[in-house]
């Protein structure tokens, strides 16, 4: 019987050591899907290429923001922002599987450090949430900068 509930404990060890390397692989995986539409969308900002920009988003966003609105914005924003003058560095990457706002799902977070022409200090932040095609969609974008 000791036999018995030794080999039993040894297999569901196992099975949490297998089961946390799965979920540990997907997350992985979902961080690095999610970063590539985000370099792709952050690409197209850089070069004023609102429209593509607003395609990537999630239709969440879409029903706020007509193309119209969002090409508006956008181009005010990134007049502001100036010439992009170096590569953004990635500050950190998260998978999270609940926003508070928004609710459950597959969301990744990314925090990168920008340098533009007429900005300093200058970060962003990119959430990204995976719709019910398993594509990656933008549903924020949030930069923070000092004027120089």
């Amino acid at each position: 019987m000791q036999n018995h509930s030794k080999k039993l404990l040894i297999l569901l060890i196992s099975l949490i050591i297998c089961s946390n390397s799965y979920s540990q692989k997907y997350t992985e995986k979902y961080i690095k899907d999610a970063s590539k539409v985000a370099e792709i969308w952050l690409n197209n900002m850089d070069n004023y290429n609102f429209d593509l920009t607003y395609k990537m988003m999630d239709n969440q966003v879409k029903d706020i923001y007509d193309s119209l609105a969002w090409y508006g914005y956008f181009n005010d924003l990134v007049s502001e922002f100036g010439k992009k003058e170096k590569k953004r560095k990635i500050l950190s990457r998260e998978f999270k599987s609940k926003i508070d706002e928004i609710g459950n799902g597959f969301f990744v977070e990314i925090n990168y450090e920008a340098f533009f022409q007429k900005t300093k200090n200058f970060k962003e932040t990119i959430l990204l949430k995976q719709n019910d095609n398993s594509e990656w969609k933008v549903i924020g974008y949030q930069p923070i900068w000092d004027n120089k």
